[in-house]
């Protein structure tokens, strides 16, 4: 499960729900229980609703094992003088789908 969300440090502002670019996680509509992530296989792992949220440690977002690397972009001046870029993503990312 990729989103966590702890009922403790949780204070049911509901923001996450609203950044959410994916629609993941459900308001709290009651306010007496947390948002729920929803739909977890659907994340696209943004972070947003980790970054808006206000109470320290109430959620906790867990990125799939490609992303456990940090990804390196770097700027290089190609022999034409050029400017190119070097990343250090998956193929599978960082290219467009061919066809």
């Amino acid at each position: 499960m990729p989103i966590i969300i702890y009922d403790e440090p949780c204070n049911r502002c509901n923001l996450c729900a609203d950044v959410c670019p994916g629609d993941i996680i459900a308001p709290s509509h009651d306010r007496v229980d947390p948002p729920v992530a929803l739909y977890q296989d659907e994340c696209w792992h943004c972070g947003a609703c980790v970054n808006y949220c206000p109470c320290p440690e109430a959620m906790v977002l867990t990125l799939p094992e490609v992303y456990k690397q940090p990804l390196i972009n770097k700027a290089i001046r190609k022999p034409d003088g050029t400017i190119g870029l070097v990343t250090n993503l998956p193929v599978a990312l960082s290219r467009p789908p061919q066809g």
